[in-house]
């Protein structure tokens, strides 16, 4: 018995020490051309669903998909809202605007209800809060910051606000529609992968 108790006592040491030993590998931020990960969003407002996937906002219309990185104290982010919200509406089918804040999740459903009623509008787009796992991935040059998925999850640009207009979108939406019928099989493929979920 008393053996039995030493053997049980020095797996568990072994099994403590291998698991010490196991680090996950950091995450590298992407660069154009990068693939993103299908990650998983625990905090998300404005939405159908309060957790949502990378393929989720991507749909099953395979739309491009652009994160805007932004915060309440950035006024250049904020007087991108109606912007933006035109161009979502007009491209419902083809485009998903996401925005994504750091900030804590009651202090942005605060601050849009209030931007919501001051502009008399209701905004379209859904919105991660508490982000704590796509700034890793995404590189933070402006403010705000978007970043360009396409459908198969290859990170195609990261741009200022003054590359996010109509022009650019039909440009970028034109070439996507030719690429999906090439790579249509391929793109099918990466909806059908498995997820990574962010920290609670």
């Amino acid at each position: 018995m008393h053996k039995k108790t030493i053997f049980f006592v020095l797996a568990l040491l072994c099994l403590a020490f291998n698991s010490f030993g196991q680090t996950e590998k950091p995450i590298k931020p992407l660069y154009i051309d990068g693939v993103l990960p299908n990650l998983t969003f625990q905090h998300v407002i404005n939405y159908k669903d309060s957790t949502a996937t990378v393929l989720d906002f991507q749909g099953p219309q395979y739309k491009l998909v652009l994160f805007d990185f932004w915060s309440t104290h950035c006024t250049v982010c904020i007087s991108q809202f109606p912007k933006e919200d035109s161009l979502q509406r007009a491209y419902n089918n083809q485009l998903q605007i996401v925005l994504v804040t750091d900030e804590p999740k009651q202090k942005i459903i605060n601050f849009i209800a209030k931007w919501e009623a001051q502009h008399h509008v209701k905004l379209s787009m859904p919105i991660i809060v508490a982000d704590t796992l796509l700034q890793q991935y995404i590189r933070r040059y402006f403010e705000p910051n978007y970043a360009w998925i396409a459908p198969d999850n290859r990170m195609i640009a990261q741009t200022s606000e003054d590359f996010v207009n109509k022009e650019n979108l039909e440009i970028v939406l034109k070439e996507m529609k030719k690429l999906q019928a090439i790579e249509s099989v391929y793109i099918k493929a990466m909806h059908h992968s498995s997820t990574i979920k962010s920290p609670l």
